[in-house]
């Protein structure tokens, strides 16, 4: 899991800054971060940068070593928190193999730093499981990251974080699921795995197997396992909080099809 860190400059050789064009004319955007912008500038327009969103643009540098510039499209006072996160999430996925990042972009308020941390924390994600032969081949994703912004105490800030950090790991979970094979993932190991989510949590959770559910009238789940060599099961995760007074229910079947539903 990505560890999530603030910091008040640049103190990583690898750097991530955005970069917007208006009118044709581009816009290094670094938030916090002082940078040589006219130097960055005629290297950036030597490599044909537009500052598209999505574009990446790797510039060799001295301090820091690296910096990839992750497009922003079009220049603006204030950005819009969806195309922080796309950039964030875009200049992580390049950083694969990276020890750490300092990520420099232009996010003053809350909702823009949060925007760059998730996207940076979901970007950094790889699914390694089942690589054999390719597996030398294979960049770890990045690992720290670190956000530049003024203040580094924000209370509030370091909250976003923690929340990014939470989205980010759960993201990567659900991602690890749709990525596994069905045949790896039967309604049993699915089971098995929530539970060990669950339950540190202080989640309540009870699985029913074949017996159960016949003995508790579950019929069509039992219908639809006898097509299969891998038994049906059903999840049941419950919080039942003190001072909750609203209950609700959701209900997710891992069934005998070899994958869940």
């Amino acid at each position: 899991m990505q560890a999530l860190k603030l910091a008040s400059s640049i103190a990583t050789p690898y750097a991530v800054v955005g970069l917007s064009n208006s009118k044709g004319k581009l816009q290094i955007e670094s938030g916090a971060i002082s940078l040589n912008e006219k130097a960055l500038l005629e290297i950036l327009k030597n490599l044909g940068a537009t500052g598209k969103v999505d574009e990446i643009v790797k510039v060799p540098f001295s301090k820091p070593t690296t910096i990839y510039f992750t497009g922003l499209g079009e220049t603006a006072k204030s950005y819009d928190p969806e195309i922080l996160r796309r950039g964030a999430g875009a200049a992580a996925r390049e950083l694969a193999g990276v020890t750490s990042a300092t990520f420099a972009l232009p996010a003053t308020n809350l909702a823009q730093v949060s925007a760059v941390a998730e996207g940076a924390a979901l970007g950094a994600y790889a699914f390694n499981e089942f690589r054999a032969s390719s597996k030398g081949d294979f960049k770890e994703p990045l690992g720290q990251i670190l956000i530049a912004i003024k203040s580094t105490s924000d209370a509030a800030v370091k909250r976003a974080l923690v929340r990014a950090e939470i989205i980010a790991r759960h993201t990567a979970t659900v991602r690890d699921l749709i990525n596994t094979p069905p045949s790896h993932l039967t309604p049993d190991s699915f089971c098995n795995r929530m539970k060990k989510i669950a339950t540190p949590l202080g989640l309540k959770v009870e699985i029913l197997n074949e017996s159960a559910l016949k003995s508790q009238g579950y019929g069509g789940i039992i219908g639809v396992g006898q097509g299969s060599a891998n038994p049906p099961r059903l999840l049941r995760i419950s919080y039942s909080p003190k001072s909750a007074k609203r209950r609700y229910a959701l209900r997710l079947l891992a069934r005998s099809s070899q994958s869940p539903n």
